[in-house]
């Protein structure tokens, strides 16, 4: 079968106002209204990010260019439910997953957050991390306008629901990428749909 020469790229998610036991609501990821392959395992926590990492090279609808598919999950501190001194984990995940998927030189990135609160942005080695990868303006507004680590509020867990939706490439400079980010008062619905040219 040939190649689309295009790929239409939709991501969905959804993020609300909850306490640290509400089940994962996962992120929909589809490449020309295909979904992208489950990571094979239901996310244990409620909040984190799927990430995909395709190599850029190759047929993007072509599941075996599919480098990295993985939930980053954000665990609370041990016997608690607060998150405020955990979450950059999951940050420093993101960065393991990405620096772990082939030629990072040929990267297309796929990212997707979950069940995340306002107050929880990259830290800044994946602050750094999506810059390089074709972030901009969105992410630097959500970077200076909440307080990183800040926690509290009647859920005890996610009290600013909020979304960030990415899509970027090892080639791409400053603000060349695709994202979204998002803020509800108790709950957030979010989607971001791209077209790339496929390039093969």
């Amino acid at each position: 079968m040939t190649p689309p020469s295009q790929v239409l790229i939709e991501i969905a998610t959804q993020s609300q106002a909850m306490n640290y036991n509400t089940p994962a609501q996962v992120p929909k990821i589809t490449l020309n209204g295909t979904p992208i392959p489950s990571p094979g395992y239901t996310p244990n926590s409620p909040t984190g990010y799927q990430i995909v990492v395709i190599n850029s090279s190759q047929d993007y609808t072509n599941p075996a260019s599919i480098l990295i598919n993985e939930y980053l999950m954000l665990f609370p501190q041990e016997n608690t439910t607060w998150w405020s001194s955990t979450y950059q984990y999951m940050y420093a995940g993101m960065l393991f997953q990405q620096l772990n998927g082939g030629n990072i030189e040929q990267q297309l990135i796929l990212l997707a957050s979950y069940g995340l609160d306002n107050n929880m942005p990259p830290s800044n080695d994946a602050y750094q991390m999506l810059l390089g990868l074709g972030a901009g303006a969105t992410l630097q507004n959500w970077e200076t306008h909440c307080d990183a680590g800040s926690m509290g509020g009647p859920m005890n867990w996610v009290n600013q629901p909020a979304n960030y939706l990415f899509v970027g490439m090892s080639n791409y400079g400053y603000g060349e990428g695709y994202e979204k980010q998002e803020t509800g008062e108790s709950s957030i619905v979010s989607t971001l749909s791209v077209t790339l040219q496929n390039p093969v």
